[in-house]
This record gives structure tokens, C-alpha cells and sequence, in this order.
């Protein structure tokens, strides 16, 4: 989204949509309705705004409004497991998506695996590893991926002790517990 110096009215445009004002002479311009953008359109939107308000400087006598909320509806799904003595084989979503970011805490002392699988159905420890997770002893791992991890099967875990992509061997019950966030 760019300024346009041309345009009196100081909106900003982007490509294939209407024009949005947000900038004007007055202290505040009331606005109805609603907008939908992801929160990197609506940073950039208020960068902009910031930017070019108007031509004139954003300051407490010429004051920006852009509030920024999230809807209610849209967002992420929630996976959490508390492991069990096994390689916790779990399907947690069965056709193509995106995992979003995890949340995971391991209470042993060594470290434990979450390998991740690129599949619709229940995976098989130790093959067809998509990525994993090496979560240290007594240690948590959390991060977010805000365009998410593509998938293009389904969304599929298992839980393991060692480090090699083909180990199979068990965690033991209550060593992790993990949240994986998805769409």
C-alpha cells in the first residue's frame, strides 16, 4: 500500500480494491463498517497512515486512529496431548494444512523428540519424518509461525527419545506435554 500525493483526500490504495481513507484535515474521521486484513496489511496500513497522514505529521493536534483487532472466528485450532508411555502416534489433522506454531514443555531430564508427519492418516515412528522438534531436558520450546508451516496431506505427530530420524523408541508417560497450534 503506498501514499498517493495526488489524491486530496489522502487514502491509501492497494491493487483490486476500493480506496481507504486514512488520513483527513480533521481531528478524527468517523468510520462505519468493517475491514478484514491479515496483521501484516493492517501494520503496513498503519505505518502509512503514520507516515502520510494527510501530508502532515502525525502529532496530538493532528492525532491517528487505527485500532487493530482480531476477530473471534478465523483463528487457529488447538491440539494438546500430555504423552503416554509411547510414541504417541497421533493424526491431527487429516487433510492439508498449516501448523501455525507449538507450545511444547518436556519434564524429563534428557531430551525428547516431536517429529512431525506429512500425512492424512496415523504415522509410523520413525519413517517419513516431514521435521522435528528436539525439546532439551526440563526444557519448553514455543514458537509461532504467523504464515504457518504448509502441509499438504494432513497434520500428523510422534513422540520419541531419540535424536535419529528412524528411532522408535518410546517417551515415557507425562514426559511432554504438547500444543500444537494449526489450521
Amino acid at each position: 500500500m503506498a501514499y498517493n500525493p495526488q489524491n486530496p483526500n489522502g487514502s491509501a490504495t492497494s491493487a483490486n480494491s476500493a480506496p481507504v481513507v486514512i488520513a483527513s484535515d480533521q481531528a478524527a474521521v468517523p468510520v462505519s463498517g468493517t475491514v478484514t486484513a491479515t496483521s501484516a496489511t493492517a501494520t503496513n496500513l498503519k505505518t502509512q497512515a503514520e507516515s502520510y497522514q494527510g501530508g502532515s505529521a502525525v502529532s496530538s493536534s493532528n492525532p491517528l486512529y487505527v485500532t487493530v483487532t482480531s476477530s473471534a472466528s478465523g483463528g487457529d485450532s488447538t491440539f494438546h496431548l500430555v504423552s503416554a508411555a509411547s510414541t504417541n502416534l497421533t493424526n491431527i489433522k487429516a487433510s492439508a494444512g498449516k501448523v501455525a506454531g507449538w507450545y511444547i514443555y518436556n519434564s524429563n531430564a534428557s531430551a525428547r523428540k516431536v517429529a512431525f508427519h506429512n500425512t492424512a492418516g496415523t504415522p509410523t515412528a520413525g519413517a517419513s519424518i516431514y521435521y522435528s522438534i528436539v525439546i532439551p531436558g526440563l526444557a519448553a520450546a514455543n514458537v509461532s509461525f504467523p504464515d504457518g508451516i504448509d502441509f499438504s496431506t494432513g497434520i500428523a505427530i510422534s513422540t520419541v527419545t531419540g535424536l535419529a530420524d528412524s528411532d522408535t523408541t518410546a517417551v515415557a508417560l507425562n514426559d511432554l506435554i504438547i500444543n500444537i497450534y494449526y489450521k
